[in-house]
């Protein structure tokens, strides 16, 4: 149920996401994907995370799809 620790979760039978979990986790590339990225419709999610802390405490990278993060200093 929880395949990569706590925050995880596998996808339902249909292969949507739980309720809760909006971050999709790809094990082969050990990337996770945002709703913001451009990929995320067409990522197939091989887990699931309800944060981006517990995809990366999983040892999951964020993929190169998003939009740049926007610096709010100065």
């Amino acid at each position: 149920l929880h395949p990569f620790g706590a925050g995880s979760h596998a996808p339902l039978d249909d292969g949507s996401a739980p309720e809760g979990y909006d971050i999709k986790g790809n094990d082969d590339s050990m990337l996770y994907h945002r709703p913001d990225s451009r990929s995320y419709q067409a990522t197939i999610a091989e887990v699931w995370f309800d944060t981006e802390e517990s995809a990366q405490a999983a040892g999951f990278s964020l993929a190169n799809t998003h939009p740049a993060e926007v610096s709010t200093d100065g």
